[in-house]
């Protein structure tokens, strides 16, 4: 469950940020602005996954193994 919450966060502050760089080309470059923002929304979610479980693996699982220690 703490997986899928990390998860949820990460890809909501990736997609804000995919949206803010898509909204900049979008004035900057029109013409690639569609590509570039599909791009990298599933980027976002390709890459967050593994990082939502480094996360969760060091810090927040760590935690529950020293206690039950």
């Amino acid at each position: 469950m703490r997986l899928m919450v990390v998860y949820v966060l990460l890809v909501i502050l990736g997609e804000i940020a995919a949206v803010q760089l898509g909204l900049y080309l979008d004035s900057a470059v029109p013409s690639f602005s569609l590509p570039i923002a599909l791009a990298l929304f599933f980027s976002v979610l390709v890459v967050m996954w593994p990082i939502a479980v480094f996360i969760t693996e060091r810090w927040l699982m760590s935690k529950d193994s020293e206690a039950k220690a």
